[in-house]
C-alpha cells in the first residue's frame, strides 16, 4: 500500500511483511489490483435483482489514491472470505 503514496521517498520503501507461509500479503494485494483494473475494463455485471444505477460504480481510474486503497482491501477481503469460511468448516 505504500507503492501508491504520493510522497517519493514512502513509495520507496519496501518492508518485507511476515505472514504465514500459505499466504502472501503482495501476491493478495497484486491479485486484487489486478482484479479491479480488469473490472474497470470489462465493466461491472449486475446481479440479483438491481436495476442499472441502482448503485453508485466507483471506477478505478478516475478514483483518488484513498478510495483505491480501500477497493483493494475489499477486494483482498473478497477473495479470502471463501478461503476462510471453508477452512472453518472443515
Amino acid at each position: 500500500m505504500l507503492a501508491d503514496s504520493e510522497d517519493q521517498s514512502v513509495r520507496s520503501i519496501q518492508p518485507k511483511l511476515r505472514t504465514g507461509n500459505k499466504w502472501r500479503v503482495n501476491e493478495a494485494a497484486n491479485h486484487a489490483k489486478e482484479g479491479l483494473k480488469m473490472k474497470d475494463i470489462i465493466g461491472f455485471t449486475l446481479t440479483g435483482g438491481k436495476g442499472l444505477r441502482s448503485e453508485k460504480i466507483k471506477w478505478l481510474s478516475k478514483i483518488e489514491a484513498k478510495e483505491k486503497r480501500d477497493m483493494t482491501i475489499d477486494e483482498i477481503i473478497l477473495d479470502e472470505d471463501p478461503n476462510r469460511m471453508q477452512k472453518a468448516v472443515q
